[in-house]
This record gives C-alpha cells, sequence and structure tokens, in this order.
C-alpha cells in the first residue's frame, strides 16, 4: 500500500481514473479500519480480515488496465526511451533535408536549349506580317524554279 501511494507521489502528472480511484479509497478505509482494530486488541481475526481485504484492493488498484500502462510507461518516460533511439536516424534525415531545401532555393533555373520544331508549329504561330513574307518568299521561289 505504501508502495503505491510512494509511486502515485513520485508522478505527480498521472492521470488516475475513477474506478481505480474508488478502490484505493477503500484499500485505505479498510486499511485504517485493521489497523485501529490491532491498536484496541479487540479482534485480531476481524482486522486482518480488513487487512488481507485493502492488500487485494490495493493489488487491484495497481493492476488496473488503465494504470498498467501508465505506471509502467507514461509519455514523458516514453520520449526518454525512444528519443535515443530516434535521434541517430531523425538528424541525418533532417540535416539532409535542410541541404537539399537551401540548394533548392538558390538554384538558378535550368536553361533550356533551343530545340528544333516542326513546320505546323511555326506555322501556328504565324501573324499576318509573316504570312506576307512567307507568301513572298514563295512565290519569289516558284519564279526561280520557272526560270531555270
Amino acid at each position: 500500500m505504501n508502495e503505491m501511494t510512494s509511486m502515485l507521489d513520485a508522478i505527480p502528472t498521472l492521470p488516475v481514473n475513477d474506478a481505480v480511484s474508488q478502490l484505493v479509497e477503500q484499500a485505505l478505509e479498510l486499511h485504517g479500519k485493521g489497523l485501529e482494530l490491532l491498536r484496541c486488541r479487540n479482534s485480531s481475526n476481524q482486522a486482518l480480515r480488513y487487512l488481507a481485504e485493502a492488500s487485494e484492493l490495493s493489488l487491484e488498484a495497481l493492476h488496473h488496465p488503465t494504470m498498467v500502462s501508465m505506471l509502467y510507461f507514461p509519455d514523458e518516460f516514453k520520449a526518454a526511451m525512444y528519443l535515443p533511439y530516434l535521434l541517430p536516424v531523425l538528424l541525418p534525415l533532417v540535416k539532409g533535408f535542410s541541404d537539399e531545401l537551401k540548394i533548392w532555393r538558390h538554384a538558378e533555373p535550368p536553361i533550356q536549349e533551343p530545340g528544333a520544331v516542326s513546320y505546323t508549329h511555326l506555322r501556328a504561330h504565324e501573324t499576318p506580317e509573316h504570312l506576307v513574307c512567307r507568301l513572298l518568299l514563295e512565290k519569289k521561289k516558284i519564279n526561280k524554279v520557272s526560270y531555270n
């Protein structure tokens, strides 16, 4: 009983379920009754029954499903346990991501070399002025061919 009390005092942020709280209160009440009967020396058998029942209730509270995970693995302990395993993996990843981000920010856009385009593509962008020039060139070409 004292171990459970000292454990709960040592972890002040531990949330306790109402059912567990009631079990602990009942166990403390029976424990007090048992000690009182032992001091009066009236009924040691009844005192032992109270104390045994208090012990059973305190163990039931200690091993309650909502308490087991919190007592052995509170959030503070989980962080303390997993951080040494995760840091060696996370630090290089974060550093690499940071380096890539810096490179990406300061990188110049890639220069695109002009490539070959089709005649149809050129005709699609043709303006009226270009059309006149093209028609004159074609007429000149036809006249050259006909003179030869």
